[in-house]
């Protein structure tokens, strides 16, 4: 889709979560975002997203839960049948430090 309008105040790229997160807050503080993807469709790697969850944390540790990151992370890939982002999902699993 092309823009409509001419002038924008931030320039967004990526229309995965991130993007659309930050378009959301732009809006939300009076600015004129535009959003630009170079994929065919919207979402990114949260296209995949089935919910939060506490990799190796106090939180899952107490509920019982023993799954390590190299579990959850070959279970995403399986799931997105290898086309999530394996980078970003190790980032995001390695930042669930608690």
């Amino acid at each position: 889709m092309l823009a409509k309008e001419n002038n924008y105040d931030v320039v967004i790229v990526g229309a995965g979560l991130s993007g659309q997160a930050a378009a959301a807050e732009a809006v939300s503080k009076g600015l004129k975002p535009l959003v630009v993807e170079k994929g065919r469709t919207t979402g990114g790697s949260g296209d995949y997203v089935e919910g939060i969850f506490a990799v190796e944390t106090p939180m899952q540790k107490a509920q019982g839960i023993d799954i390590k990151k190299e579990d959850i992370l070959h279970e995403e890939q399986e799931f997105s049948h290898f086309e999530a982002d394996t980078l970003i999902w190790k980032d995001y699993i390695n930042l669930l430090k608690m």
